[in-house]
């Protein structure tokens, strides 16, 4: 169950990002496939790695949207990626660090 919502998550992150950028989007797309390979093989070890992707790259998107606000100063646009749903995994990985811990 976790995997599908997580998959319907990043998939509609990457649809939306098409907009804007088309790298971002593939990012968001092929970690909405890893979760979607575990939900199909019923393995969380996909859930883990598609959550660990999905954390780094809106840790990633975070430090973007900061420079993007930084930029602003200078005269530039301020952009903000979908990317940042990414940080939605947090509290998956911590569940599964307390129960791999165990």
């Amino acid at each position: 169950m976790v995997g599908l919502i997580y998959f319907t998550i990043f998939f509609i992150s990457a649809i939306l990002e098409l907009r804007n950028s088309y790298a971002n989007s593939f990012v968001l797309f092929t970690v909405s496939a890893v979760f979607l390979k575990g939900v199909i093989t019923k393995k969380e070890g996909y859930y883990l790695a598609g959550s660990i992707l999905g954390l780094a790259f809106g840790v990633l998107m975070i430090l973007s949207a900061i420079a993007s606000y930084a930029d602003t100063f200078f005269g530039g646009e301020l952009s903000v990626s979908y990317g940042i749903t990414g940080v939605a995994t947090l509290p998956y990985l911590l569940i599964m660090r307390k129960k791999l811990s165990a």
